[in-house]
């Protein structure tokens, strides 16, 4: 148990907890944990938030390290980047209904937690939120949320089903590297229609008919990969798509796609010639490698966005 000599609370801020760690019952009447406050404490077990908390500053719990589990009162309606962050013996959390907002890496690294419950009030869930999160099996997000930050799942090598409402508008970039039991049985992860991550290391790989977007990073260093087949579903490749792909030496640019990333085929140092559908309206910066023939590319007039240096640094 801990007594009031381990907290240094300041008009309801517990700014700073001083005790050895254990089981702690933070006083009644806190309403914030201020930032950093628990930061480090490794010997921490558990906690018990009062029902006053309505506000947890970011890094508040960040690295401790043995805290098993953890019930966040009703009154908090955003959990602040880092607050659990390092929390690798976390394998519970209860987050209320009323919590509004899962912040920038706030379960970074939960290695042990296995599974969540997301409210229906979230609307938003930052970059990298579950980032390592190698424990969870599963997430079930609301309808109500309508971004998913990049790579806010990435890396959770034990999940094997989640579930996302039509109510997300905005789905970043590398959401769910390395997830490796969504892969299906070509070993790409697909989420809602976006290539999100390839797996495998075959030579010559088909990218299946509905795919509308091949993701940030999604063949990246795929050392082994010689020639990719684009659906005509496709209408954007993001950036670094292909980086490093040593080996790709073909790859044909179907009439859908409208936009390439930037980096998106640099470092193809196999690929020779790419043909430039005229439906490409944007291609960014040092999107190919240098010495890459472009063919039959035709830009817009007036409203095309083309990188200034589309070839690599010479």
């Amino acid at each position: 148990m801990s007594n009031a000599n381990d907290f240094v609370i300041e008009q309801g801020v517990l700014t700073k907890y001083t005790g050895p760690g254990g089981d702690v019952v933070i006083p009644a009447g806190v309403t914030t944990i201020g930032r950093e406050a628990f930061k480090g404490c490794s010997g921490l077990n558990s906690v018990v938030i009062p029902d006053s908390v309505t506000t947890i500053g970011n890094e508040a719990f960040e690295g401790c390290s043995s805290l098993r589990s953890v019930t966040i009162p009703a009154g908090v309606t955003e959990l602040g980047a880092l607050v659990f962050s390092g929390c690798s013996g976390l394998d519970s959390v209860t987050i209320p209904a009323g919590v509004t907002e899962i912040g920038y890496q706030a379960f970074l690294g939960c290695s042990s937690l296995s599974g969540v419950v997301i409210p229906d009030s979230v609307t938003a869930i930052k970059s990298e939120a579950f980032l390592g999160c190698k424990g969870l099996r599963s997430v079930v997000i609301p309808e109500g949320v309508t971004r998913i930050g990049f790579d806010a799942f990435s890396f959770c090598t034990s999940l094997r089903s989640i579930v996302i409402p039509k109510s997300v508008t905005t789905l970043e970039s590398r959401g769910f590297q390395e997830c490796k039991l969504l892969a299906d049985a070509h070993e790409m992860v697909i989420v809602r229609r976006i290539l999100f991550d390839y797996l495998g290391s075959d030579t010559h790989v088909v990218i299946p008919a509905g795919v509308t977007m091949i993701g940030d990073s999604a063949f990246a260093d795929c050392a082994s990969l010689r020639g990719v087949v684009i659906p005509e579903s496709v209408t954007a490749i993001g950036y670094s798509a292909f980086f490093s792909c040593s080996s790709l030496s073909s790859i044909s640019i179907p009439k859908s796609v409208t936009t390439i990333g930037n980096g998106a085929f640099l470092g193809c140092t196999s690929l020779r010639s790419v043909v430039i559908p005229e439906s490409v309206t944007e291609i960014g910066e040092d999107a190919f490698d240098e010495g890459v023939k472009l063919v039959r590319f035709t830009p817009p007039a007036s409203d095309g966005k083309f990188g200034d240096n589309l070839l690599g640094d010479r």
